[in-house]
């Protein structure tokens, strides 16, 4: 994802994780800046929930329900999200994005992490990018 490369660069105190093994995924344009984990089981894919701030779930799919919402949320953990099909229906519990593209992730991961919406005090300042299988 360009934005990740994009936000190192304004901050590179925060650290990329990808999640996930979908074929259709553009493949990280610039090394170093995503560290793709593959496949997880749902179980640790919680567990780094816990450990981060912020996960991206930016669907361009019909992705059948929310899940990303639903299970970042509940760990403390800001989803940003699409609003396409089941993604939509967890709009009150996530940020939905105006328009799905990098330069829109740019501007609102600058934003709130430049405020104190985020509590950084207990957490790895980790971001998860969830590649949608």
């Amino acid at each position: 994802m360009k934005v990740a490369y994009k936000f190192k660069k304004h901050d590179p105190s925060w650290k990329f994780l990808a999640i996930g093994n979908e074929t259709r995924k553009e493949i990280f344009p610039i090394e170093g800046s995503v560290n793709e984990l593959g496949y997880l089981k749902n179980n640790d894919v919680l567990k780094y929930y816990e450990k981060s701030e912020i996960a991206i779930g930016n669907s361009v799919w019909n992705e059948p329900l929310g899940r990303i919402a639903i299970e970042s949320s509940s760990r403390k953990c800001l989803p940003i999200i699409s609003n396409i099909a089941g993604l939509s229906e967890s709009k009150k519990i996530a940020h939905v994005l105006k328009e799905n593209n990098s330069n829109e992730i740019f501007r609102f991961l600058k934003k709130i992490t430049l405020t104190k919406y985020i509590d950084v005090k207990n957490k790895m300042n980790f971001i998860i990018i969830i590649i949608l299988i």
